[in-house]
Protein backbone atom coordinates (compact mmCIF):
# COMPACT_ATOMS: atom_id res chain seq x y z
CA UNK A 1 0.00 0.00 0.00
CA UNK A 2 2.85 2.56 1.08
CA UNK A 3 4.64 1.48 -2.74
CA UNK A 4 1.09 2.17 -4.49
CA UNK A 5 1.17 5.44 -2.77
CA UNK A 6 4.13 6.67 -3.68
CA UNK A 7 4.18 5.53 -7.17
CA UNK A 8 0.92 7.34 -7.75
CA UNK A 9 2.23 10.90 -6.40
CA UNK A 10 4.99 10.44 -8.65
CA UNK A 11 2.86 9.82 -11.95
CA UNK A 12 0.47 12.96 -11.24
CA UNK A 13 3.89 14.78 -10.97
CA UNK A 14 4.66 13.16 -14.45
CA UNK A 15 1.17 14.46 -15.71
CA UNK A 16 1.62 18.03 -14.17
CA UNK A 17 4.99 18.54 -15.90
CA UNK A 18 3.41 17.04 -19.25
CA UNK A 19 0.32 19.42 -19.01
CA UNK A 20 2.88 22.52 -18.32
CA UNK A 21 4.57 21.61 -20.80
CA UNK A 22 2.30 21.43 -23.33
CA UNK A 23 0.51 24.04 -22.13
CA UNK A 24 3.63 27.02 -22.93
CA UNK A 25 3.96 25.04 -26.23
CA UNK A 26 0.70 26.28 -26.97
CA UNK A 27 1.44 29.33 -25.94
CA UNK A 28 4.76 29.90 -27.83
CA UNK A 29 2.71 28.60 -31.03
CA UNK A 30 0.26 30.87 -30.56
CA UNK A 31 2.62 33.98 -29.73
CA UNK A 32 4.45 33.14 -32.94
CA UNK A 33 1.18 33.16 -35.35
CA UNK A 34 0.94 36.55 -33.61
CA UNK A 35 4.06 38.08 -34.37
CA UNK A 36 3.50 36.45 -37.90
CA UNK A 37 0.11 38.19 -38.56
CA UNK A 38 1.25 41.39 -37.60
CA UNK A 39 4.92 41.13 -39.40
CA UNK A 40 2.38 39.94 -42.80
CA UNK A 41 -0.45 42.66 -42.25
CA UNK A 42 2.33 45.35 -41.57
CA UNK A 43 4.15 44.26 -44.69
CA UNK A 44 0.88 44.65 -46.39
CA UNK A 45 0.51 48.49 -48.76
CA UNK A 46 -2.97 49.81 -47.73
CA UNK A 47 -5.00 48.88 -51.23
CA UNK A 48 -4.51 44.98 -50.05
CA UNK A 49 -5.64 45.40 -46.73
CA UNK A 50 -9.12 47.38 -47.62
CA UNK A 51 -10.43 44.99 -50.21
CA UNK A 52 -9.46 42.15 -47.49
CA UNK A 53 -11.74 43.96 -45.28
CA UNK A 54 -13.93 44.10 -47.52
CA UNK A 55 -13.91 40.85 -48.47
CA UNK A 56 -14.71 39.75 -44.84
CA UNK A 57 -17.55 42.04 -44.65
CA UNK A 58 -19.67 40.68 -47.39
CA UNK A 59 -18.98 37.14 -46.34
CA UNK A 60 -20.01 37.99 -42.85
CA UNK A 61 -23.58 39.56 -44.72
CA UNK A 62 -24.10 36.27 -46.71
CA UNK A 63 -23.54 33.91 -44.06
CA UNK A 64 -26.49 36.21 -42.06
CA UNK A 65 -28.71 35.89 -45.13
CA UNK A 66 -28.60 32.74 -45.71
CA UNK A 67 -28.97 31.45 -42.01
CA UNK A 68 -31.92 34.08 -41.19
CA UNK A 69 -33.04 33.54 -37.46
CA UNK A 70 -35.86 30.85 -36.39
CA UNK A 71 -38.00 33.32 -35.29
CA UNK A 72 -38.67 35.28 -38.64
CA UNK A 73 -42.52 34.94 -39.58
CA UNK A 74 -43.06 32.91 -42.43
CA UNK A 75 -44.95 35.37 -45.39
CA UNK A 76 -48.57 35.23 -45.73
CA UNK A 77 -50.67 37.38 -47.48
CA UNK A 78 -47.52 38.70 -49.65
CA UNK A 79 -47.48 35.72 -51.41
CA UNK A 80 -50.22 37.18 -53.62
CA UNK A 81 -48.70 40.34 -54.99
CA UNK A 82 -45.27 39.31 -55.10
CA UNK A 83 -43.24 38.23 -57.79
CA UNK A 84 -40.40 37.16 -56.64
CA UNK A 85 -39.98 33.57 -55.77
CA UNK A 86 -40.81 32.42 -51.88
CA UNK A 87 -39.83 29.92 -49.46
CA UNK A 88 -43.08 29.16 -48.58
CA UNK A 89 -47.05 28.87 -50.21
CA UNK A 90 -49.92 28.88 -48.04
CA UNK A 91 -52.57 26.11 -48.52
CA UNK A 92 -55.48 26.52 -47.30
CA UNK A 93 -57.94 23.57 -46.04
CA UNK A 94 -61.65 24.48 -46.49
CA UNK A 95 -64.37 24.10 -44.00
CA UNK A 96 -67.60 22.50 -45.26
CA UNK A 97 -70.92 24.88 -44.82
CA UNK A 98 -73.58 23.57 -46.73
CA UNK A 99 -73.99 20.27 -48.38
CA UNK A 100 -76.49 20.54 -50.86
CA UNK A 101 -78.00 18.55 -53.88
CA UNK A 102 -76.19 18.12 -57.08
CA UNK A 103 -77.62 15.93 -60.31
CA UNK A 104 -75.63 12.89 -60.44
CA UNK A 105 -75.46 12.47 -63.98
CA UNK A 106 -73.97 15.75 -64.62
CA UNK A 107 -70.24 15.57 -65.85
CA UNK A 108 -69.65 18.92 -65.01
CA UNK A 109 -67.65 20.97 -66.69
CA UNK A 110 -68.38 24.60 -66.28
CA UNK A 111 -70.49 26.49 -63.54
CA UNK A 112 -70.80 29.63 -62.23
CA UNK A 113 -73.51 32.44 -61.13
CA UNK A 114 -75.10 35.17 -62.48
CA UNK A 115 -75.11 38.63 -61.24
CA UNK A 116 -78.70 37.88 -59.97
CA UNK A 117 -77.47 34.74 -58.12
CA UNK A 118 -78.73 32.08 -60.53
CA UNK A 119 -76.70 29.29 -61.19
CA UNK A 120 -76.22 27.53 -64.78
CA UNK A 121 -73.60 24.47 -65.47
CA UNK A 122 -72.37 22.78 -68.49
CA UNK A 123 -72.53 19.16 -68.76
CA UNK A 124 -70.27 17.01 -70.72
CA UNK A 125 -69.64 13.56 -72.40
CA UNK A 126 -70.16 13.13 -76.15
CA UNK A 127 -73.72 12.58 -76.75
CA UNK A 128 -74.98 13.90 -72.97
CA UNK A 129 -74.07 17.18 -73.26
CA UNK A 130 -75.75 20.16 -72.42
CA UNK A 131 -76.45 23.63 -70.64
CA UNK A 132 -78.47 23.69 -67.83
CA UNK A 133 -80.15 26.57 -65.23
CA UNK A 134 -80.14 24.37 -61.89
CA UNK A 135 -81.73 25.61 -58.90
CA UNK A 136 -78.88 25.68 -56.11
CA UNK A 137 -81.10 24.97 -52.83
CA UNK A 138 -82.91 21.28 -54.25
CA UNK A 139 -80.14 20.20 -57.23
CA UNK A 140 -83.21 20.59 -59.59
CA UNK A 141 -82.28 21.29 -63.43
CA UNK A 142 -84.70 24.20 -64.11
CA UNK A 143 -84.17 24.07 -67.92
CA UNK A 144 -81.93 22.46 -70.23
CA UNK A 145 -80.37 22.87 -73.73
CA UNK A 146 -78.95 19.78 -75.43
CA UNK A 147 -75.73 19.83 -77.47
CA UNK A 148 -75.15 18.11 -80.81
CA UNK A 149 -74.00 14.81 -80.31
CA UNK A 150 -70.48 15.14 -81.95
CA UNK A 151 -69.74 17.46 -79.31
CA UNK A 152 -68.19 16.93 -75.56
CA UNK A 153 -68.87 20.35 -73.95
CA UNK A 154 -66.39 22.17 -71.43
CA UNK A 155 -66.22 25.15 -69.55
CA UNK A 156 -68.52 27.99 -69.48
CA UNK A 157 -69.17 31.98 -69.11
CA UNK A 158 -71.23 34.60 -68.39
CA UNK A 159 -70.85 38.24 -71.23
CA UNK A 160 -72.84 40.30 -71.97
CA UNK A 161 -76.17 38.57 -70.50
CA UNK A 162 -75.34 35.67 -72.89
CA UNK A 163 -73.74 32.25 -71.95
CA UNK A 164 -70.67 31.17 -73.83
CA UNK A 165 -70.12 27.17 -73.95
CA UNK A 166 -66.85 25.53 -75.22
CA UNK A 167 -66.20 22.20 -76.56
CA UNK A 168 -63.74 20.01 -75.29
CA UNK A 169 -61.76 18.68 -79.06
CA UNK A 170 -63.89 20.60 -81.57
CA UNK A 171 -62.41 23.71 -81.84
CA UNK A 172 -66.16 25.20 -81.40
CA UNK A 173 -67.52 26.82 -79.01
CA UNK A 174 -71.39 27.95 -78.49
CA UNK A 175 -73.63 31.24 -77.63
CA UNK A 176 -76.88 30.79 -75.72
CA UNK A 177 -79.22 33.25 -74.55
CA UNK A 178 -78.84 33.03 -70.73
CA UNK A 179 -82.75 33.92 -70.18
CA UNK A 180 -83.86 30.41 -72.46
CA UNK A 181 -80.78 28.78 -73.14
CA UNK A 182 -81.48 28.87 -76.91
CA UNK A 183 -78.35 28.91 -79.20
CA UNK A 184 -77.32 32.11 -81.15
CA UNK A 185 -74.53 31.59 -82.45
CA UNK A 186 -71.93 28.84 -82.96
CA UNK A 187 -68.35 29.95 -83.30
CA UNK A 188 -64.96 28.85 -84.17
CA UNK A 189 -62.80 28.60 -80.97
CA UNK A 190 -59.05 28.95 -81.34
CA UNK A 191 -58.30 26.39 -78.40
CA UNK A 192 -58.96 22.91 -77.06
CA UNK A 193 -61.64 24.17 -74.44
CA UNK A 194 -61.37 23.12 -71.02
CA UNK A 195 -62.58 26.18 -68.20
CA UNK A 196 -63.17 29.75 -69.42
CA UNK A 197 -64.29 32.65 -67.41
CA UNK A 198 -65.30 36.46 -68.60
CA UNK A 199 -63.15 39.41 -66.26
CA UNK A 200 -65.34 42.04 -68.11
CA UNK A 201 -62.85 42.87 -71.23
CA UNK A 202 -61.56 39.52 -72.20
CA UNK A 203 -62.10 35.68 -72.01
CA UNK A 204 -59.31 33.63 -70.41
CA UNK A 205 -58.83 29.91 -70.67
CA UNK A 206 -57.14 27.09 -70.11
CA UNK A 207 -56.57 24.26 -72.82
CA UNK A 208 -55.15 21.70 -70.50
CA UNK A 209 -51.51 22.38 -70.54
CA UNK A 210 -49.83 25.37 -68.16
CA UNK A 211 -50.99 28.20 -69.75
CA UNK A 212 -53.80 30.79 -69.15
CA UNK A 213 -55.00 32.22 -73.06
CA UNK A 214 -56.24 35.46 -73.39
CA UNK A 215 -59.52 36.17 -76.03
CA UNK A 216 -60.68 39.05 -77.79
CA UNK A 217 -64.57 38.69 -77.44
CA UNK A 218 -64.85 40.28 -80.75
CA UNK A 219 -63.29 38.49 -82.54
CA UNK A 220 -62.38 35.61 -80.77
CA UNK A 221 -58.79 35.37 -81.27
CA UNK A 222 -55.78 34.82 -78.68
CA UNK A 223 -53.98 38.27 -77.40
CA UNK A 224 -51.90 36.67 -75.30
CA UNK A 225 -50.66 33.44 -73.51
CA UNK A 226 -49.85 33.55 -69.66
CA UNK A 227 -47.68 30.49 -68.10
CA UNK A 228 -48.67 29.37 -64.80
CA UNK A 229 -45.85 29.01 -62.23
CA UNK A 230 -45.87 28.18 -58.06
CA UNK A 231 -43.59 29.99 -55.99
CA UNK A 232 -40.45 27.38 -57.18
CA UNK A 233 -40.70 28.51 -60.54
CA UNK A 234 -42.51 25.10 -61.60
CA UNK A 235 -44.86 24.77 -64.25
CA UNK A 236 -48.92 23.94 -63.11
CA UNK A 237 -49.95 21.67 -65.64
CA UNK A 238 -53.23 20.04 -66.67
CA UNK A 239 -55.25 23.60 -65.65
CA UNK A 240 -59.12 22.53 -65.96
CA UNK A 241 -62.22 24.32 -64.90
CA UNK A 242 -61.78 28.35 -63.95
CA UNK A 243 -63.39 30.80 -61.83
CA UNK A 244 -62.78 34.26 -61.44
CA UNK A 245 -63.17 35.46 -57.35
CA UNK A 246 -62.17 38.60 -56.40
CA UNK A 247 -58.79 39.59 -58.62
CA UNK A 248 -57.69 36.21 -58.74
CA UNK A 249 -58.54 32.89 -60.82
CA UNK A 250 -59.24 29.81 -59.38
CA UNK A 251 -58.31 26.82 -61.06
CA UNK A 252 -59.24 23.42 -60.68
CA UNK A 253 -56.15 20.83 -61.65
CA UNK A 254 -56.83 17.94 -63.29
CA UNK A 255 -57.12 14.45 -61.47
CA UNK A 256 -56.28 16.22 -57.82
CA UNK A 257 -58.01 17.83 -55.08
CA UNK A 258 -56.35 20.69 -55.73
CA UNK A 259 -57.65 24.27 -56.61
CA UNK A 260 -54.73 27.08 -57.80
CA UNK A 261 -55.16 30.68 -57.14
CA UNK A 262 -53.62 32.50 -59.97
CA UNK A 263 -52.36 36.12 -59.90
CA UNK A 264 -54.32 37.09 -63.90
CA UNK A 265 -51.13 39.63 -64.10
CA UNK A 266 -48.21 37.11 -63.34
CA UNK A 267 -49.36 33.84 -63.68
CA UNK A 268 -47.75 33.30 -60.19
CA UNK A 269 -49.65 31.02 -57.96
CA UNK A 270 -50.35 32.59 -54.54
CA UNK A 271 -51.97 30.00 -53.10
CA UNK A 272 -53.41 26.48 -52.86
CA UNK A 273 -56.85 25.36 -52.07
CA UNK A 274 -56.98 21.44 -51.06
CA UNK A 275 -60.58 19.76 -50.81
CA UNK A 276 -59.71 16.28 -50.02
CA UNK A 277 -62.47 14.00 -48.97
CA UNK A 278 -65.70 15.22 -49.91
CA UNK A 279 -68.61 12.74 -50.09
CA UNK A 280 -69.64 12.80 -53.96
CA UNK A 281 -72.69 10.01 -53.31
CA UNK A 282 -72.99 6.96 -54.88
CA UNK A 283 -71.31 8.06 -58.25
CA UNK A 284 -71.70 5.69 -61.68
CA UNK A 285 -67.96 6.02 -62.79
CA UNK A 286 -65.90 6.68 -59.44
CA UNK A 287 -62.99 6.93 -62.04
CA UNK A 288 -64.17 9.73 -63.58
CA UNK A 289 -65.53 11.59 -60.53
CA UNK A 290 -63.28 14.25 -59.59
CA UNK A 291 -63.39 17.68 -58.16
CA UNK A 292 -64.25 19.91 -61.26
CA UNK A 293 -66.57 22.53 -60.71
CA UNK A 294 -65.67 26.34 -58.70
CA UNK A 295 -68.93 28.51 -58.10
CA UNK A 296 -68.47 32.20 -56.63
CA UNK A 297 -71.70 34.11 -56.02
CA UNK A 298 -71.59 38.02 -56.40
CA UNK A 299 -74.44 38.40 -54.89
CA UNK A 300 -73.87 36.71 -51.44
CA UNK A 301 -69.97 36.41 -51.66
CA UNK A 302 -70.26 32.52 -51.09
CA UNK A 303 -67.60 29.82 -52.74
CA UNK A 304 -69.35 26.66 -53.99
CA UNK A 305 -67.49 23.08 -55.49
CA UNK A 306 -68.56 19.99 -57.12
CA UNK A 307 -67.19 17.10 -59.37
CA UNK A 308 -67.96 15.33 -62.53
CA UNK A 309 -71.12 12.82 -61.72
CA UNK A 310 -70.84 13.73 -57.83
CA UNK A 311 -74.42 14.00 -55.78
CA UNK A 312 -73.99 16.49 -53.74
CA UNK A 313 -72.85 20.34 -54.08
CA UNK A 314 -70.58 21.83 -51.51
CA UNK A 315 -70.85 25.66 -49.77
CA UNK A 316 -67.18 26.11 -48.53
CA UNK A 317 -65.11 28.97 -46.42
CA UNK A 318 -61.58 28.61 -46.36
CA UNK A 319 -60.08 27.41 -43.25
CA UNK A 320 -57.32 30.02 -41.36
CA UNK A 321 -54.19 29.70 -40.77
CA UNK A 322 -53.49 28.14 -43.87
CA UNK A 323 -50.68 25.28 -44.07
CA UNK A 324 -47.32 26.96 -44.89
CA UNK A 325 -45.50 24.54 -47.24
CA UNK A 326 -42.30 24.92 -48.75
CA UNK A 327 -42.94 22.30 -51.55
CA UNK A 328 -46.43 22.81 -52.35
CA UNK A 329 -48.38 20.15 -53.77
CA UNK A 330 -47.01 17.00 -55.21
CA UNK A 331 -48.87 17.10 -58.47
CA UNK A 332 -48.25 14.94 -61.78
CA UNK A 333 -45.81 16.40 -64.19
Amino acid sequence: RVHGGIGSNWQRDIMKRKAQTKTKAVDRVELASSRTMSRFTASLPLFAIIPLAGFIVVAFLLVQRWTPPASMPLPHSSLSSSSTLQDHIPIYQVEIVRKLSHDGNSFTQGLLFDGKGRMFESSGRYGESSVREVDLETGQVLRSQRNPPQYFAEGLAEFHNKLLQLTWRENTAFIHDKENLQLLQTIRWPLEGWGVVYDGQQFITSDGSSFLSFVDPSNFTVTKRLLVTDHNGNAIRHLNELELIGDEIWANVFLTDYIARINPNTGRVSSWVHVPGLDKGPVLIPSEAFLNGIAYSQATKKIYVTGKLWHYLYEVRLREPPIMSRTGPILRR
